[in-house]
């Protein structure tokens, strides 16, 4: 994706240069090192997940803006071409896409024909319309009220919730 060797080595000393200890009774033991890549919860990882993210919009944005492509008028080559840009997406990253969890919706002026047609060549599965996107319904329709209701139900939660003991013994000295 032609990132500069020097920014590729700092990235990957980040990655490779972790080490881990353990507190015990106020005591630090041992040294860890990991050999096998981030773990989740790793405290770089979602940003290196968004610069891969940002690598992988700019594909799909350098394609169309090449060959005239536009998402929302996609024809079989197009279809051949966002399926390559995924592919090289994930040798280029080392992340796998996964299909299986991506879906496709499409607008009634779409023939049948043409989205069997997309579907197949992109390997995902066709939905009636998107629920909801990083927990955010994909529609919002007359009553903004009504559809963030549940967010807002979530939030209080949270905030009432799980942080209830943290929040209550604000000011205590222990």
């Amino acid at each position: 994706m032609d990132f500069s060797e020097l920014w590729v080595r700092r990235v990957m000393e980040c990655i490779s240069s972790v080490s881990f200890s353990f507190k015990v009774n106020d005591e630090i033991f041992g040294s860890i090192i990991p050999t096998r890549g981030l773990r989740h919860g790793d405290p770089i990882s979602p940003y290196l997940f968004l610069l891969c993210a940002d690598a992988f919009s700019c594909l799909l944005s350098k394609a169309a803006h090449e060959s005239g492509a536009r998402i929302c008028k996609v024809a079989p080559r197009e279809c051949s071409k966002i399926a390559d840009i995924i592919r090289m997406y994930e040798r280029a990253s080392g992340q796998k896409v996964n299909l299986d969890k991506t879906e496709v919706a499409f607008s009634k002026c779409v023939t049948i024909e043409r989205r069997h047609e997309i579907v197949d060549t992109l390997g995902v599965r066709e939905v009636d319309r998107h629920e909801k996107y990083l927990g955010f319904p994909t529609i919002i329709w007359k009553s903004k009220r009504a559809i963030f209701a549940c967010l807002k139900e979530r939030i209080w939660k949270k905030l009432n919730g799980g942080k209830r003991s943290c929040c209550r013994n604000r000011g205590r000295r222990y």
